[in-house]
């Protein structure tokens, strides 16, 4: 094997090594100490995300799993920001709150990091899925501080990386592709308290396979069976699991 290989391999070990040490820190010990929610409600809302299994989630520095917000529950189309008040980005080693703040600077907007959810995130040992728990009761948390409404929108996309860009350009998305044309049909109506909403997207909670967009300039080597999503599904739950 050559060197460049071997220093390669070593990478990625190091790379899963230091993401499975945080997310272990972070997640598992506080759900030891989480105390049941009272008075019959959910204590989450969950969003599952899985990819290909061809693939695995991308902790590379490929791209971004993105889930996307309106607050006000209108249809949100994946290429235009203009339909999503919030969103979620995990970039292979942090799940990060992105908010959309208005006029600032005028007349435009900008997203500002709001926090990184790290502690309520959980990657699955086969590396093919990740879950993400928002709290439905700590009012300190982003979703509660920026989802006001019981009931909103959720759409799930999967991005490239482009430099420092926020948002890359979509490689895939809850629905079918990889045409983008009305991807706003696939948009997601939650309540906060049931979880998914009838009427559902078409497939939902699976995601058709292998209509993915490929785009030039990637590369023939690029893992698309990472970004290829499988499912994506919202639910509810009553506390966090004692074990991942």
């Amino acid at each position: 094997m050559a060197v460049k290989e071997v220093f390669v391999s070593i990478s990625r070990f190091v790379k899963r090594l230091l993401l499975i040490l945080l997310l272990a820190a972070t997640i598992i010990l506080p759900a030891v100490r989480q105390a049941p929610a009272q008075g019959g409600t959910p204590r989450f809302l969950v969003i599952t995300f899985a990819v290909n299994d061809r693939g695995h989630i991308d902790i590379d520095g490929n791209g971004f799993y993105v889930i996307l917000f309106n607050n006000n529950g209108n249809p949100i189309e994946v290429t235009n920001p203009d339909t999503y008040t919030d969103f979620i980005r995990f970039d292979g080693f942090n799940f990060e709150w992105f908010h959309r703040r208005d006029n600032i600077p005028p007349p435009g907007y900008t997203w500002i990091a709001a926090g990184n959810l790290n502690r309520l995130a959980h990657i699955s040992s086969d590396e093919r899925e990740f879950k993400i728990l928002l709290d439905l009761e700590n009012p300190n948390m982003q979703f509660l501080r920026y989802i006001t409404n019981n009931r909103f929108t959720i759409h799930g996309m999967t991005c490239t990386l482009e430099g420092s860009s926020i948002l890359g350009k979509v490689l895939d998305f809850e629905g079918i592709g990889p045409g983008l044309d009305q991807n706003d049909l696939n948009t997601i109506q939650v309540n906060r308290f049931t979880g998914a909403l009838q009427p559902l997207p078409p497939f939902y909670p699976s995601d058709p396979l292998n209509d993915i967009t490929k785009h030039e300039g990637l590369g023939e080597g690029f893992p698309y069976d990472n970004f290829d999503i499988r499912i994506f599904e919202i639910s509810v739950q009553d506390d966090l699991p004692l074990s991942p």
